[in-house]
């Protein structure tokens, strides 16, 4: 775990790097201080039901779904999806 100082000191962490936080109303992304808040890209996975099996993750069928930008996504209680982020992380 890194807080700002040390993201921003370290070159090519994250690309597109934004050294700062960029709000707009109450959703916001960039270098905060408490990290840094990714993005989200447009496309996501959602589980085309069954049941998962964290053993067999190969096994999982998937729906995949595309956005458009500044579209919500409505996640249900208990559900969850897979998602790629805009940013690229280094570790």
């Amino acid at each position: 775990m890194l807080v700002d100082h040390e993201i921003a000191a370290v070159p090519g962490l994250i690309e597109p790097f934004i050294d700062h936080q960029v709000k707009a109303g109450n959703i916001g992304y960039g270098l905060t201080c408490a990290g840094y808040d990714c993005r989200l890209g447009l496309t996501v996975r959602w589980p085309a039901g069954g049941t998962l099996d964290p053993k067999r993750p190969e096994l999982a069928q998937w729906r995949e779904t595309t956005y458009r930008e500044g579209e919500a996504i409505d996640v249900p209680p208990g559900g969850f999806f897979l998602g790629v982020t805009i940013e690229r992380f280094a570790f």
